[in-house]
């Protein structure tokens, strides 16, 4: 089984020997456990601890289970009489008894049809073992065997890889770009993308090569060529190679595939630059594309931002201790504090204030972190208290306040309020924040962004676009702050 397919179900077994030997038996070999169909279809877990005499040939005798379920005491019975000890120069006494626990565990992963009993196991230097066994939550479908596993080995002028995103309920981009081995290529924009229809463009053929060329691994022919799981309105990516005239298919709904696969899927969008097309311009990006660019390929989006944006603590302390600096900026200008201000989540936010990240830098349109906060309905506070400074304007003249009344978010307006954001401010149009209200409540927000939002987009017969009440409410919030 490949590594990536070793997640999932565990059973963890643990010698103690209770003897007090000077030296004790060595397992020399054993047997592969079976978890009990019934008690894994049921999602039973538990411990059961087993003892055991040794025979002088150190087989296993006399074994009972001193507590455990009863779904599971047979299995680890079972189990343990397999097992073959040297006995060194342990003579074999019958009053010295052994125990053992054995944790039975269940978990999720990709269960591979082609491994019949979907279990590994590893003995480590204390003794104690991990089998792992996989309940899976994905199907996997049209998976290879014999030679269509093999690698192909020729190469090809009219080599390629390509990568098509499916659209999904929501705003989930559309499309397909495909990289050939002379550096050629071809997207095709579908929906929810800058660019519609067919475009061409040429890269270095040593990166397109070398792309092509990440494809041409056992691990990646082996794979299926179907993972999807129960789960409804998400998109399918699709991979399609060809590989000296041997062509393959990986297809991956709801990003059900190995890790691998999906890395695979974003190296194309990487090295095609399909973001231009996604996405147009970076220096000319809204806020509102903050969030999208968080999980694929952008220029300059590093690790920290990803994390930031993910609220992945643990891979964003690692970073910001290792020196990374937290200031730096992609192609936007956003920096990692303004995609974790697009999160929804204050740790990431509270981290990077504390490693020195710059509250109140601007993007290349002027947005600041306050602005992705708010560009996503929240007024974050934990950046007021760090000297945000909350009546900054963008290129377009657009603040905070604007962006939260566009969205007839109360609470989060009341609360800027408070702290002193200005509702008299006007845009670069004209336009103050109870515009932007009503604006947005009759389906014409100034904010709309058929590629992210699309539900600012929709043409509505009636100004009935955001919730009555909460249009009354946020309009005399800002009629009594105007009036101020």
């Amino acid at each position: 089984m490949s590594a990536f397919l070793c997640r999932g179900l565990l059973i963890w077994v643990t010698l103690v020997f209770t003897a007090s030997a000077e030296s004790g038996p060595v397992l020399k070999s054993y047997d592969q456990p079976i978890y009990p169909p019934i008690a894994r279809a049921a999602r039973v877990e538990g411990s059961v601890v087993v003892e055991f005499l040794l025979d002088e040939k150190g087989k296993p005798f006399s074994i009972s289970t001193v507590t455990g379920n009863p779904m599971l005491k047979n299995a680890a019975e079972s189990f343990v009489k397999t097992w073959r000890f040297d006995l060194g120069s342990e003579a074999s006494d019958a009053q010295n008894r052994y125990r053992t626990t054995i944790h039975f565990k269940v978990g999720h992963g990709i269960s591979d049809p082609r491994d019949g009993s979907n279990l590994t196991v590893r003995k480590d230097s204390n003794g104690s073992f991990e089998v792992t066994a996989l309940i899976s939550d994905v199907d996997l479908s049209n998976c290879p065997t014999g030679e269509d596993e093999k690698v192909p080995t020729q190469t090809a002028a009219d080599d390629f890889v390509e990568v098509s995103r499916s659209p999904c309920y929501g705003s989930c981009p559309s499309y397909s770009v495909k990289v050939r081995a002379d550096g050629t290529v071809i997207w095709n924009g579908f929906g929810h993308v800058e660019v519609l229809g067919r475009r061409t463009a040429h890269i270095d053929e040593a990166a397109a090569r070398d792309l092509i060329e990440r494809f041409r691994t056992k691990e990646f022919w082996s794979l299926c060529g179907n993972y999807t799981r129960s789960i409804t309105d998400n998109a399918t990516t699709k991979v399609d190679i060809s590989l000296g005239g041997v062509s393959r298919v990986v297809s991956d709904y709801a990003a059900s595939a190995p890790i691998r696969v999906q890395e695979l899927e974003l190296a194309i969008d990487e090295v095609s630059n399909s973001h231009f097309w996604r996405h147009g311009d970076p220096t000319k990006e809204p806020i509102t594309r903050l969030s999208a660019d968080s999980y694929l390929p952008k220029p300059g989006v590093t690790p920290l931002m990803r994390a930031a944006s993910s609220g992945d603590m643990e891979q964003l302390k690692s970073l910001i201790d290792s020196g990374t600096n937290v200031n730096q900026t992609d192609a936007s200008g956003w920096n990692a504090l303004m995609y974790a201000a697009a999160s929804h989540s204050s740790e990431p936010i509270k981290l990077l204030l504390k490693a020195g990240a710059n509250v109140n830098q601007q993007s290349l349109r002027g947005d600041t972190p306050l602005i992705a906060s708010a560009s996503e309905g929240t007024w974050d506070d934990d950046l007021v208290r760090a000297g945000a400074k909350m009546n900054i304007q963008n290129q377009e003249g657009q603040t905070a306040l604007m962006f939260l009344a566009a969205r007839s978010e109360v609470d989060e307006l009341r609360d800027a309020l408070i702290a002193g954001a200005s509702a008299s401010q006007k845009d670069a149009k004209g336009r103050t924040a109870i515009d932007y209200l009503h604006h947005a409540s009759c389906g014409k927000s100034p904010l709309s962004d058929p590629l992210t939002n699309g539900w600012m987009a929709v043409t509505y017969s009636k100004c009935n676009a955001l919730d009555a009440d909460d249009v009354r409410a946020a309009n005399k919030l800002l009629s009594d702050a105007g009036r101020k």
